[in-house]
């Protein structure tokens, strides 16, 4: 049997690790439940996906005009809500709402038969105003791509907004670039809750951050502390094929870690709410029309998998590095949660506007953050230049996942002593 098959069957037939990996897993389908479901100030799922069933197949102006229409009875039952004597103000409605059947109207709100999707006027009301909201942006695409073209040339050709051999200079002169392949790109009004349920999961990554956690202690720190590593370094070139098979569990682990978390993560958005055509533009999705990508949202998903992955084997490299160089599980913890701490402090304080940007997306935590990769366009100040930010990360991801491979293997060869203090 390889090294790398028993150190798998190590690290998964441990019951500990097995008894966390459980529950987290668990856990992480319950709050998105609970998340979903159970929100007392919001529509149900079930809402926004009978909603999206409606105008399916229609056109997108289709779309925009019943939208806009509905909403517009939405606004003219809260008039009624407010006046207290419908019947007295009946005519004066109708000379106001000249474009509508009030004496149907007024019938269906008597019959409180006037809300088609949930039992509440408000979460109505919201329901529309968001997907009104996200339709309205992807039939006037043309336009919002026309306003990138139209802000960058008044804003380059008035000193007063920029100089000349910035940062901003030559950010707002190349965003019209990036974004000229995109014209002429039709989206389609469809539905996205689901996809961004899936792929926006903050507690996802918290829990996926604690199960490698886990499985990298298991692999390191626990052996350190049983004194099993001190027999199986007795030589120099054995610890080498060693320290790269618990590499390669670590990763394995990750892809494992990945699969379990976001198969439950995509199911619950597909019954939830639903995917849509997957073969529409990614910014068709609510949120991401100000991406620069010319990819469908099938395509993003392949590639948030891939990056979310890369993402979770530099976390682990990370956790690794520090296992070997920490002796005890307290101080393992420890360290590791300064270093993922700092990390959150720069991501979340540090305004995006700022010279020190870079420090806030060159970031483990902003990396954790993958779908922001797709969501928006974004360059990075380096030295007055604008650099594009997935092409940043994509360098930091493969130097951090080369380098630190690297010195962890040199570290754990190196290390002359792994005995603990004695208890």
């Amino acid at each position: 049997m390889s090294i790398v098959a028993k150190e798998l069957i190590k690290v998964f037939t441990n019951k500990s690790v097995l008894f966390i990996f459980t529950l987290l897993i668990v856990l992480n389908g319950a709050l998105l439940y609970v998340n979903e479901y159970t929100a007392d100030l919001s529509y149900q799922p079930s809402a926004y996906k009978e909603l999206h069933q409606d105008i399916k197949g229609l056109s997108n102006e289709d779309v925009l005009d019943k939208l806009e229409a509905d909403y517009n009875e939405l606004s003219f039952y809260l008039e009624l809500m407010i006046d207290q004597n419908i019947n007295s103000s009946q005519d004066s409605l109708i000379e106001r709402y000249t474009d509508l059947d009030v004496p149907s109207l007024v019938e269906k709100y008597n019959n409180n038969s006037y809300l088609k999707y949930t039992d509440n006027y408000f979460f109505e009301t919201e329901l529309y105003r968001q997907v009104l909201e996200d339709a309205n942006g992807i039939v006037n695409y043309d336009a919002y791509l026309k306003k990138i073209d139209d802000d960058a040339k008044i804003m380059t050709s008035v000193s007063i907004f920029v100089k000349p051999d910035t940062f901003a200079y030559r950010n707002i002169k190349k965003m019209p670039l990036d974004f000229s392949h995109l014209k002429g790109n039709r989206l389609s009004i469809d539905t996205s809750k689901g996809l961004k349920l899936a792929t926006e999961s903050l507690t996802t990554d918290i829990i996926a951050l604690v199960l490698i956690l886990a499985v990298c202690m298991t692999l390191i720190t626990k052996e350190k502390e049983q004194d099993c590593l001190n027999l199986a370094k007795t030589t120099y070139r054995g610890r080498r094929p060693l320290a790269a098979s618990k590499l390669v569990v670590a990763f394995i682990s990750c892809a494992f870690i990945g699969l379990m978390l976001y198969s439950v993560n995509f199911a619950f958005g597909y019954f939830a709410y639903g995917f849509g055509d997957l073969g529409r533009y990614i910014q068709s999705l609510s949120g991401y029309i100000g991406s620069a990508l010319n990819i469908t949202v099938f395509q993003y998903l392949v590639l948030f998998l891939i990056a979310k992955l890369l993402v979770y084997m530099l976390i682990s490299l990370i956790v690794l590095t520090v296992s070997i160089l920490v002796n005890s599980s307290i101080g393992v913890y420890i360290v590791n949660v300064v270093i993922f701490g700092l990390s959150g402090i720069l991501y979340y304080t540090i305004p995006a506007t700022s010279v020190f940007s870079v420090f806030k997306y060159i970031n483990i935590i902003a990396f954790l953050d993958t779908f922001k990769l797709f969501a928006s366009y974004r360059n990075l100040n380096f030295f007055a230049m604008p650099v594009n930010y997935i092409s940043c990360f994509i360098l930091a991801v493969v130097a951090g996942l080369v380098l630190l491979s690297a010195i962890s293997i040199a570290l754990f060869s190196k290390q002359k002593s792994i005995r603990i203090a004695a208890r």
